[in-house]
């Protein structure tokens, strides 16, 4: 279960930082 919240968890993180460059 880690290892899937570590990886969703960083998965969300890419997220994010994609959508503030894409807006920025």
């Amino acid at each position: 279960m880690k290892e899937i919240d570590i990886k969703s968890l960083l998965i969300g993180f890419l997220l994010a930082a994609t959508i503030l460059l894409a807006m920025g």
